[in-house]
């Protein structure tokens, strides 16, 4: 059987529905997007070449197509699921198209791609119902819910660490052989010794990164903003959140991922936010496209 998963590019999270489906399926082909938008221009070229012929399965994960996809899905009748947890319009499209699986909370719990998509897969095939998956399934829920701040589980957040230092080729290749050929999930020396070096990293390119912290009130609300790497954008809020009490939403607007981030320090619905500007989240964590409009919109309202 031929398989076919899109996937995120950019978290843990997009990466843990690859390594799982890699353990499943023997003949596996994955393409990795970095946002929604470019999966809609991934898709595009996908069906109009009719290569969705070309496999049994197909799945998406951790990103969810434009309505305009998912009603062409629908309409082509594919073999196709898609696992997302990033609810705003999404929840509307799980309703009205049965093969959209979108679910933000599930028993009193965040939830998150890879752990829906576990869920499915074990059905399929119980040789990865095992204690290392399910532990990589879980740090992977706990830190992209951010559940581990709840917890305290400070071993799901070093995933991010890993995947900071190996980037996504050699976190896929590092957790493929792990959830393949460990026993239990515990961090080995060489892991160690990799998260050592990426928090020492981290800690002198925040301190950097705060120099440009830009601080500004709006009615109610206080926003803080910069510009810089992608991979920084969670670290940021997280610093922030401790240094910062006055400040209740951080945005980080990243060129190397084209892209803007929202991130929730309080109890402000960062996704209203990011659908100002043509983008979508959730409660905590949200982002959009980064254009030249919208980058000059951002900065004349919450940089200069």
């Amino acid at each position: 059987m031929r398989v076919k998963l899109f996937s995120h590019i950019a978290d843990p999270d997009g990466l843990g529905s690859v390594i799982l489906a890699s353990l499943t399926f023997k003949n596996l082909d994955y393409t990795l997007c970095k946002n929604n938008s470019e999966l809609n221009e991934v898709l595009k070229e996908f069906f109009e070449k009719k290569e969705y012929l070309k496999y049994e399965k197909i799945f998406i994960t951790d990103l969810c197509p434009s309505e305009v996809f998912i009603k062409l899905l629908g309409d082509l009748g594919v073999n196709i699921l898609v696992f997302d947890h990033h609810m705003t319009e999404k929840e509307k499209l799980s309703k009205e198209y049965p093969f959209v699986i979108s679910m933000e909370e599930r028993n009193s719990k965040f939830t998150c791609a890879t752990e829906l998509f576990y869920e499915y897969l074990i059905k399929e095939n119980s040789q990865i119902d095992r204690p290392t998956i399910k532990t990589f399934v879980e740090y992977t829920r706990l830190h992209d819910t951010y559940d581990w701040k709840r917890t305290g589980n400070l071993e799901a957040y070093k995933l991010q660490t890993l995947f900071q230092h190996l980037g996504w080729y050699g976190y896929l290749r590092n957790f493929q052989d792990k959830c393949l050929n460990e026993k239990s999930f515990m961090y080995n020396e060489k892991e160690k010794n990799w998260i050592l070096t990426q928090e020492q990293k981290n800690r002198e390119s925040l301190e950097n990164l705060l120099k440009y912290l830009r601080i500004k009130k709006e009615e109610s609300i206080t926003y803080g903003a910069l510009i810089g790497n992608y991979e920084y954008r969670n670290l940021l809020a997280d610093e922030i959140a401790k240094i910062h009490n006055e400040i209740d939403v951080f945005l980080l607007i990243a060129h190397d991922n084209n892209s803007v981030s929202f991130r929730s320090l309080k109890d402000i619905p960062v996704e209203n936010i990011a659908k100002e500007y043509g983008g979508g989240g959730h409660l905590k964590a949200a982002s959009c496209k980064l254009t030249p409009e919208i980058e000059l919109k951002l900065i004349k309202r919450f940089i200069i």
